[in-house]
């Protein structure tokens, strides 16, 4: 919220202060942070190295499903930084706010503001209200739902509706994010843990990439075909969600049938 409305006067001081909290996140995960986690080595089974470890993931199918499923949701949230924060900087302009009047780059603000203060809010609560419900479908549900809410945010100027759509893709984000880490950890094999959540930063990078590419084609895509494509992302998702879960259940019960 504050990197919106000091973004265009104070853009210095602005990234002054994410350079001087990038360097305490550094200092609180070098002296501050202990991982005592060591694997046990099964005894027929031989140290792996780094190179023939990141092979083995490569070579699990289900692990690029799941990468592949990532990059498309991540890269939905990625699009406030990329594409919709031009459309919203080009597009919106003196929009009423109580007594204010709001441009593109303070809406865009807003509204990960209210994101933010949303998940905080929500967060806990959502997950008691849903302990009875499946995995199955509080995941289809919550990237139905963010895409959704994404879909309308290219397509409407009215800040009320904006507000709505920032609600819809946040309650939707809380449904599916538990499960999708939960399935990362069902997923991963214990002595090659550091090469899968190494391999599953691809996911960012991937989403970083769709949103580059986003931004090249400003002028050339319209708000509506790139809403059709936000919804087309969330279904190729579900998609490979489906298979994901559907192998995944065939070979241990899930997570949520072990907690109860």
């Amino acid at each position: 919220m504050l990197g919106g409305f000091f973004f265009e006067q104070h853009l210095f001081l602005l990234l002054v202060a994410a350079a001087i909290i990038s360097f305490g996140c550094i200092w609180i995960i070098f002296f501050r942070l202990e991982d005592h986690y060591k694997p046990l080595p099964l005894k027929e089974q031989k140290p792996t190295g780094v190179c023939k470890g990141y092979q083995t993931v490569m070579r699990n199918h289900l692990f690029l499903k799941y990468l592949v499923a990532g990059i498309l949701t991540l890269s939905l949230e990625l699009q406030l930084t990329h594409y919709l924060a031009i459309h919203f900087a080009e597009t919106l302009h003196a929009v009423p706010f109580f007594h204010f009047s709001l441009d593109g780059t303070k809406i865009l603000g807003l509204l990960r503001a209210e994101n933010t203060i949303l998940v905080l809010l929500l967060g806990l609560v959502l997950m008691r209200w849903t302990k009875s419900i499946s995995e199955h479908a509080l995941l289809y549900t919550g990237v139905t739902l963010f895409s959704l809410g994404f879909a309308i945010l290219p397509v409407s100027h009215d800040l009320s509706m904006l507000v709505l759509a920032t609600a819809c893709f946040t309650f939707g984000e809380l449904l599916y994010v538990p499960i999708h880490q939960a399935m990362l950890a069902r997923l991963i094999e214990d002595h090659l843990r550091s090469q899968y959540l190494a391999a599953n930063g691809f996911r960012y990078r991937g989403a970083l990439l769709i949103g580059a590419i986003s931004v090249s084609t400003y002028d050339v895509v319209s708000p509506g075909w790139m809403a059709i494509t936000y919804i087309c992302f969330g279904i190729l998702a579900i998609f490979f969600y489906r298979s994901i879960l559907k192998e995944l259940d065939k070979c241990q019960p899930s997570e949520m049938d072990r907690a109860s």
